[in-house]
């Protein structure tokens, strides 16, 4: 079914950084609602997105969460000058 997206409707984005295994898809997983068995380790930037509607109404908030793998071989991807 073709859904217009309408003015209540909201897409928020999230950058998650952080340390080599320190969490991060772990954490993305569980704000997610999704089940965390058999992760594996982030290879450079991964995507997922999730979606929720609003009190049994047809609006949805979705969310665009970038996960950027840990390690020093990233780490100039997001330096401030």
């Amino acid at each position: 079914a073709n859904r217009r997206k309408s003015a209540s409707d909201e897409d928020r984005t999230l950058l998650f950084l952080g340390s080599k295994n320190s969490g991060k898809t772990s954490i993305i997983n569980r704000f997610l609602e999704k089940s965390s068995e058999g992760l594996r380790p982030t290879v450079a930037l991964e995507y997922t997105f999730g979606r929720r509607a609003k009190n049994n109404d047809t609006a949805r908030d979705v969310v665009h969460v970038w996960e950027l793998a840990g390690g020093s071989s990233l780490s100039s991807l997001v330096d401030i000058p």
